[in-house]
């Protein structure tokens, strides 16, 4: 059994995520944590209450109270209709990431969704909470689109490098019900020669997970063409280990990942070593 984290703020409750839970669950048991944050900033709120504006944070958090127990709500419903192991973490009322941290510390697993998470603070996409989330995450994160359909194929990018081997490594230990899946890893280097790093151990190691498996190379900018590739296959899931360590303001500078995000329609599975 697996521990999975359901994180949500307020009144941003992604159906979707909770799909992808219900569709994990079909395939084997799984014990869901819903973690639940505050939608309104009340550092800030509390600051203009300071300033004179006291009603103005009374009415916000008393709104976002109901939220809340809104969307709780749903995941109680939820997780009862499809007889899923549930529990409920009612995290703090200021946005705090080292209680994310903790959170993915003791779980196999964080569910969040690219549309929806935080919206009312950034409407980038994906936005800076988003971002920061899965850059503290001490787990592998599923980022769901606004819409689920459960995958027929996997799509591991792979660039050579420990991170990518590492996320494909997760992903097979957490998930090898879906290593039956039509697996394709892909290299992307615009450059002429055919070549593929440690091509020999790559396939190796993968034909002992995957039952169905495919290596190819794809010649053109991994950040530039990738996305939009990846934008007009349905039914996959992406797997990535692209989302380094090496600060939030710059953590994208050289991932395509933040784009697959963007174009919001499909899973992406990303793990990256704390």
């Amino acid at each position: 059994m697996k521990k999975i984290l359901f994180a949500c703020d307020g009144k941003n409750f992604s159906e979707a995520g909770f799909d992808f839970i219900k569709w994990l669950s079909s395939l084997e048991p799984v014990k869901v944590t819903g973690v639940f944050f505050a939608s309104v900033n009340y550092q800030m709120l509390l600051a203009t209450a300071i300033g004179g504006y006291a009603d103005a944070y009374i009415d916000y958090k008393e709104d976002n109270e109901s939220e809340i127990k809104y969307s709780i709500g749903m995941f109680e419903r939820g997780c009862k209709k499809n007889e899923i192991e549930y529990r409920i973490h009612r995290e703090t009322e200021f946005w705090n990431l080292d209680e994310i941290a903790k959170e993915t510390r003791f779980a196999d697993l964080l569910v969040i969704s690219s549309a929806q998470f935080r919206t009312d603070f950034n409407y980038d996409h994906p936005n800076s909470y988003l971002k920061q989330t899965i850059h503290s995450a001490e787990c592998p994160v599923i980022v769901v689109p606004d819409h689920f359909e459960a995958p027929s194929e996997i799509l591991l990018a792979y660039d050579g490098k420990k991170d990518s081997l590492y996320a494909m490594k997760q992903f097979c230990y957490l998930f090898p019900e879906l290593t039956r899946l039509p697996a394709n890893i892909v290299y992307i280097k615009d450059e002429d020669t055919a070549t593929i790093p440690s091509l020999g151990f790559l396939s190796e190691y993968a034909a002992c997970h995957f039952s169905e498996l495919n290596i190819e190379k794809m010649h053109f900018a991994a950040k530039t063409f990738f996305p939009a590739w990846a934008a007009e296959e349905k039914n996959k899931l992406v797997v990535t280990g692209s989302y380094g360590r090496s600060g939030i303001s710059g953590m994208l500078s050289k991932s395509f990942a933040e784009e697959i995000i963007r174009n919001n329609n499909l899973p992406v599975f990303i793990a990256h070593q704390n």
